[in-house]
């Protein structure tokens, strides 16, 4: 866990807290936490694209969360790719964007 704790502070923060939260089986995840200092490993984060890709309705590649493997980095390439896809013309209500980052 990072030595300063700081609240989510976006939708996708928050969302993506939750996430790490329940897999990690951690109670406190900070915006500043690393996932994989945390405890996380690759099939981890199989499951956490995966959630991103359902709860957020775009692909998010394995890769990105290596890279950006900080809530805040994280959720910020989240919310890039999904206004990336709205200045695309996105998708119909309901439809799956498959963008991968």
């Amino acid at each position: 866990m990072s030595s300063t704790y700081a609240n989510p502070t976006t939708d996708t923060q928050r969302r993506v807290v939750e996430f790490w939260q329940d897999l990690l089986g951690i109670e406190q995840v900070g915006i500043y936490d690393d996932f994989f200092e945390l405890g996380g490993h690759s099939l981890l984060a199989t499951q956490i694209t995966s959630r991103v890709s359902k709860a957020f309705k775009v692909s998010v590649s394995l890769r990105s969360l290596f890279e950006t493997a900080v809530v805040a980095d994280f959720a910020a390439e989240i919310d890039r790719l999904l206004t990336s896809a709205r200045g695309a013309g996105g998708t119909a209500q309901g439809e799956r964007e498959e963008i991968v980052l």
